[in-house]
C-alpha cells in the first residue's frame, strides 16, 4: 500500500458508506474492493490500511484456521466437487483456497472490520468473516 492512497465515493445505493472507486491491493489481498461507514476515509484511513497491509500474511492464515473449523471435506466430495480444488485439512492449504473479495471496515478505532471471501470449490456462496482487534472472530456462509 506503498502507492498513490485510494480513491473513495460514496456509495450510490447508500451515501453514508464510502467505497474504492477502483479495486486496490491490501498486502497479500490482490484488487480488492474497500468500504467504510467511518465517513469519507482521510489520511488516517490510509494509515489504518497500511498497518492492517502490514498483517495480511497472519490473519490469511488465522482466517483459513477458522474456515476449517467449518470445512468437511467428505461432505463436499459427496457432492461431487472435483477432489483437485478442494484444500486438505491443513490451514495452509485452506489458505490458497480462497480469496479475499473485500473489505468493511466497520470500526478502525476497534479494528473491527468483516471480509468477504470466495471459495475455490464454491462458485455460488460467499464467506463473511468477523475480525475485531485483530483476531477472528467469526466465519459465515450465505446459503
Amino acid at each position: 500500500m506503498r502507492s498513490a492512497s485510494p480513491a473513495f465515493a460514496p456509495d450510490p445505493d447508500d451515501p453514508e458508506r464510502w467505497c474504492t472507486t477502483a479495486p486496490i491491493d491490501v498486502g497479500r489481498w490482490r484488487a480488492i474492493d474497500v468500504a467504510t461507514e467511518d465517513g469519507p476515509p482521510g489520511p488516517e484511513f490510509v494509515a489504518w490500511l497500511e498497518h492492517l497491509a502490514a498483517r495480511t500474511d497472519a490473519l490469511h492464515l488465522a482466517v483459513a484456521e477458522e474456515l476449517l473449523v467449518h470445512f468437511d471435506r467428505e461432505h463436499f466430495l459427496g457432492l461431487g466437487v472435483d477432489a483437485s480444488v478442494l484444500p486438505d485439512e491443513r490451514a495452509e492449504s485452506m489458505a490458497e483456497a480462497f480469496g479475499v473479495l473485500s473489505i468493511e471496515v466497520e470500526d478502525m478505532e476497534s479494528d473491527a472490520f468483516e471480509l468477504e471471501l470466495d471459495l475455490a470449490w464454491d462458485d455460488e456462496h460467499l464467506v463473511t468473516v468477523l475480525v475485531v482487534d485483530g483476531e477472528v472472530e467469526s466465519a459465515s456462509f450465505d446459503g
